[in-house]
Formats: structure tokens, sequence, C-alpha cells
């Protein structure tokens, strides 16, 4: 049976609504078991496995594919999931989860805007929020980890729109600098008090601006891109005014670190 992409976008969203409840839950837990934590950290890990399986015959099947928009988008998702099995793995082992294991490659940031915003374009026109494409930069690669780009433009695509009214504009820029690739997402929201940028990319922490259609606001997608950037030894940080919107920005490196 064939999945339109309304019903598959309508899937996602009530994902991460429910992604944001239950780290909001977690917020309040003050205790748990952790026998039972590795009994639930098992049972995912079989579900990953199975995820990685169906994705390598899917795989398969496109492998005469031309259409490089398919294959980033499974490579995206394959890189995920096996992010997310190192993890459980952790997990189940009480291992400490404050690091991260990046997989640093060239990747194609335009390329990866061009997914991201292809997601948020539709998400954006149910609210009426115009999303205006990037400045073309096709062939500006950046050395970084791909699911950690992918991570991040999630969260201030998602952002930028849930804190962005009817009839107002968000967009996304793409510059090429001397050392580094520089990426913009700005929008015609409220802006950040000084008070918001005191606290900015602190976990748990809400911020002065509301979303302008009652979406869920828990306070970790803006301390989950900071620690994702300081992973990539990127840099992130926000050009706002108050009442005049904001532009949040993140610059990766061109080239590998020398050895």
């Amino acid at each position: 049976m064939e999945v339109s992409k309304d019903a598959l976008i309508a899937s996602v969203s009530r994902a991460k609504v429910e992604l944001e409840s239950v780290l909001e839950n977690l917020e309040r837990t003050h205790s748990f078991d952790p026998s039972e934590t590795r009994m639930i950290a098992h049972g995912l890990n079989n579900l990953l496995t199975v995820m990685l399986g169906t994705i390598d015959l899917l795989s398969l099947e496109i492998v005469d594919t031309s259409n490089e928009r398919v294959r980033e988008h499974i490579q995206t998702l394959s890189q995920t999931l096996d992010r997310t099995k190192v993890l459980v793995n952790e997990l189940f082992n009480s291992s400490s989860l404050t690091s991260a294991n990046n997989d640093f490659e060239m990747v194609n940031l335009n390329t990866m805007v061009l997914i991201a915003v292809d997601y948020y374009t539709r998400v954006a026109k149910k609210k009426g929020v115009d999303l205006v494409g990037i400045e073309a930069e096709p062939s500006l690669e950046v050395w970084a980890d791909r699911v950690g780009v992918a991570v991040v433009l999630d969260n201030l695509l998602s952002n930028a729109i849930k804190y962005t009214g009817a009839g107002r504009k968000v967009w996304v820029r793409l510059k090429r600098e001397e050392q580094s690739g520089l990426c913009s997402v700005c929008d015609e929201g409220p802006g950040l008090t000084q008070e918001d940028l005191d606290r900015l990319f602190q976990r748990g922490v809400r911020l002065s601006a509301v979303p302008t259609a009652g979406e869920p606001s828990t306070g970790y997608g803006l301390a989950v891109t900071k620690w994702v950037m300081d992973n990539m030894r990127g840099e992130i940080w926000c050009d706002t005014e108050y009442g005049q919107g904001a532009c949040f920005r993140f610059r990766l490196p061109l080239n590998p670190p020398l050895k």
C-alpha cells in the first residue's frame, strides 16, 4: 500500500510531539529501575536491527536509481539508525551518554539543506508560513558528521517555523567563507530578549517566545543543537533583536583538521 507524503509528514510530526512529551516527562523523573532500563534498551536494539535490515533491502531495490536525493535520504537514515544503535548499546551497558562518536566526512551542505527545506516547506505551508529556499552554493562541502548536520538543521528549521506566525517568512542562506561554510536560518518571529540570550542553549530552559500554533516546547532542542555542534567542532550562535525576529547561524570547516 502506497503511503502519501501528507500521511508520512503527519506521522513524523506525531513522532516529534511524542518525543517532546517523553523528554518533558524524563525531566520530572527522579528515579528508575536499572534492570527495567536494560530490558527496554535490549528491545530497542532488536527494533533497530530490523529497521537497519529493512534499509539494506530498500537500498538493493533502488540500486539503479538516478535520484541523488533518494540516495542521500537512505544514507542519512542508515547512519542515524547506526548511531542510535550505538547509543542504545551504551545505555544497555550503563555507559556514559555524554559523548558522541562522530563519523566525519566531506558533506555537501547544500544538499543537506535542500533535503531539510523540502520537508519543512510542507510543514510551513500548513501554518501559512513562507519558507524561502537557500541561496545556491551547490558545491559547498564541509567537514562534518552527516547525521549531526541533519539534527542541527531539523532543530533550527523546526524552531523557526514553530515561532513564526502565519503570513510571515522563514529563510535559509548558505555562504562560503575562507575556511568554513556558514548556514543561517532566519525568521520573522518575536526575536529573543537579552535574558533569553543569556540562557540560550541551556538544557530544559524555555525562552520567552511562545509557539504560534500551540506546538509543544520542552527547552531541549537548542541544547541538543549546541551539543551536536560542539561535538563536530563547529560554532553556533544567534543574531537577534527583540521584536525583529532571530537568525541562528552555524559554521563548519571546509577541510579536515591537519594531523
